[in-house]
């Protein structure tokens, strides 16, 4: 019998959530060359060159572990990133005599050496995302002195702004691959405080920042879609804006998503939500309390009834309710899966999104996820007699991994699980394996990330 997985170690300082990794300004680096000098850790308050010598404590730092847990790249840095591309985004941090922080960021390969001479640098990321990744070779940073601009995998920082604008970017999320949107990359950037716009690599503005785009930031594209349209505030309300920066639905929306395949979720100001078509008529009648929009043919989304209380799926070509409410929770798990909470006994399971018949009947206290590799077509699920989480084959609710888990585990590749030492929200990480749920290594992690290509994880120590 496999016993349940419990923890030992205590936690110094808060948990960093295993979710929560990539929306902590850590997110992907990418490939450079690597360069003659050797990577090395933090040093004492004061130094002018931070990656010299080896810190004088690893608390709270963050490195690289293989699947069986040890450190192929110690810990030593404030902030990293998992690797793509063969490289991964660190930092180190210095504190001055005024108790400010600095970062000193760099590109690592898997051996430690790094791309260039260490940047000095403010933040890595946007001011609301928090997420600095290399895309189109470019990543949202802001400089030594404050302002948010690009830095490419040399270090440099490439991206100018036209003439006429001065002000800089009060905000910067990362770049986009070329989408239905534009036929070029582009990111979203706020300049001047005061209005948004969509910023080329080289500095132009495939929709110039305008007086129009003031209230709130663009939600993107959503995945799947073939609209070209943006969701866009201004003065309280969302509409839609075309690639010419026009507005293709004017605003009058208490709030609006990304399209989704043909529809995007969208409240009407009586506070309802439904889902608009690209012509800005309604797909789906605004009078749900929730809408999410999940299956990229556009068909059916996920609505909750303000009456009830209570979820089902509705139709988005005909109207209607493909799946009355009969839901008291949903997720959606990803490539059109999803989990429902019956109402009657408060168990989960998988039901339909065609019509909302079950195809694995309700008999999990709760979901988590999809898992991968070993546990490819499972969900990870907790048992309602012992409390414990495993892995349920998704088609016929049986249990490929048995429940041994005490604590919600998290798929994060090359067959290990990470689960935490118990339920608090305080405890360290553990990787498991994925067949087995025996530990790999025990608790002794703040946080860790997915496995790259190149089998790192990015981790943080005790």
């Amino acid at each position: 019998m496999v016993r349940p997985l419990r923890g030992r170690c205590a936690l110094i300082g808060p948990r960093v959530p295993v979710a929560a990794l990539t929306r902590r300004g850590l997110l992907l680096g990418s490939a450079a060359a690597a360069s003659s000098l050797a990577l090395a850790g933090c040093a004492g308050r004061g130094s002018r060159r931070p990656w010299e010598g080896e810190p004088a404590d690893v608390a709270g730092l963050w490195g690289y572990v293989d699947a069986s847990g040890e450190w192929a790249l110690g810990p030593r840095w404030v902030r990293a990133g998992d690797f793509q591309d063969g490289g991964a985004l660190v930092a180190w941090g210095e504190v001055g005599d005024d108790g400010r922080q600095t970062l000193w960021a760099t590109v690592v390969d898997a051996s430690g050496s790094v791309g260039f001479e260490p940047v000095r640098l403010s933040d890595i990321g946007s001011r609301a995302s928090g997420a600095a990744a290399f895309s189109c070779g470019l990543a949202p940073v802001v400089d030594a002195v404050g302002d948010r601009t690009y830095m490419d995998r040399s270090g440099g920082f490439p991206v100018t702004l036209p003439d006429g604008y001065a002000r800089g970017l009060w905000d910067a999320r990362a770049f986009n691959e070329p989408d239905c949107f534009s036929a070029s990359p582009y990111a979203l950037a706020w300049y001047g405080g005061d209005s948004w716009g969509a910023l080329s690599p080289d500095g132009s503005w495939v929709v110039e920042p305008s007086a129009a785009f003031t209230d709130a930031p663009p939600a993107g594209v959503g995945p799947g879609t073939d609209v070209a349209l943006l969701p866009m505030g201004s003065t309280g309300r969302w509409g839609y804006i075309a690639p010419d920066g026009s507005w293709a639905v004017r605003p009058g929306l208490v709030h609006a998503q990304g399209f989704y395949g043909p529809i995007a979720p969208a409240c009407d100001g009586s506070g309802l939500w439904g889902a608009i078509s690209a012509d800005g008529s309604w797909a789906v009648s605004a009078e749900h309390s929730a809408l999410v929009a999940f299956d990229p043919s556009g068909s059916r989304a996920l609505a909750r009834d303000p009456s009830s209380g209570l979820w089902g799926l509705a139709d988005a070509s005909v109207g209607g309710w493909a799946c009355p409410p009969s839901w008291s929770g949903v997720r959606d798990l990803g490539d059109a899966l999803l989990a429902a909470e019956d109402p009657s006994s408060g168990l989960w399971g998988l039901p339909s999104p065609g019509d909302g018949s079950w195809l694995v009947s309700p008999s999990w206290s709760d979901v988590a996820g999809v898992a991968g590799g070993a546990l490819s077509g499972c969900v990870l699920a907790r048992d309602p007699s012992s409390g414990l989480w495993g892995a349920a084959d998704a088609s016929v609710g049986e249990w490929a991994l048995p429940p041994v888990l005490e604590a919600r585990p998290t798929y994060v590749g090359a067959d290990r699980l990470a689960v935490a030492a118990g339920d608090g929200p305080d405890e360290p990480l553990g990787l498991a394996d994925a067949s087995t749920g025996e530990w790999v290594v025990e608790p002794r992690f703040r946080g860790v990330s997915s496995f790259a290509s190149n089998g790192l994880a990015c981790a943080r120590s005790e």
